[in-house]
């Protein structure tokens, strides 16, 4: 158990340093047989900061982050292409991701349940944060299957994307 905690505190501090110079991203995080990517919307604005009162505990109103899957960008223009075509960006412009609690576990730390909508496919989560500097920090991992995604293959099946993607937050809040 104290290696799980290690870990997630490894992962919120990475989290945390990539999210010094940016406001508000959401980033993508996935693995192929051949190598890893990364792909970061950082391109949206949040309307309102999530707001939480961080003095009681369950008080949260729900809030909902749009982003355009064409906002994400992989370092890679091949890889974004790819990454937006197995998002059907065309069909399925948006990515919706809403906040439906927040309950209060500790000073700086956070449950949340959260609702992702992508390609008309809902799946609930829950997930853990960290509030820093006025942003809430999460990461989560979930699956292409989960939405019925198939996960993309090149040349043939030589190279194939993984199921498993990494989710990663940094929001702003107040």
């Amino acid at each position: 158990m104290k290696i799980k905690h290690f870990i997630a505190f490894l992962i919120v501090l990475s989290i945390n340093s990539f999210a010094q110079n940016k406001n508000s991203f959401v980033l993508i995080k996935g693995t192929t047989n051949v190598n890893t990517f990364k792909c970061t919307n950082d391109n949206f604005h949040q309307q309102s900061p999530l707001t939480i009162d961080t003095t009681q505990k369950n008080k949260f109103s729900e809030t909902t982050i749009s982003l355009a899957v064409k906002d994400f960008d992989c370092k890679n223009k091949v890889m974004t292409n790819d990454f937006q075509n197995t998002l059907n960006a065309d069909k399925y412009p948006f990515l919706a991701i809403t906040f439906i609690s927040m309950d209060k576990i500790s000073e700086n730390k956070f449950k949340a349940c959260v609702q992702v909508k992508m390609m008309n496919k809902l799946k609930k989560y829950t997930i853990d944060f960290v509030l820093i500097d006025n942003k809430l920090i999460g990461a989560k991992t979930l699956f292409f299957s989960d939405f019925d995604i198939v996960p993309p293959k090149k040349f043939g099946g030589l190279v194939y994307v993984k199921d498993a993607l990494d989710l990663s937050f940094s929001l702003k809040a107040n």
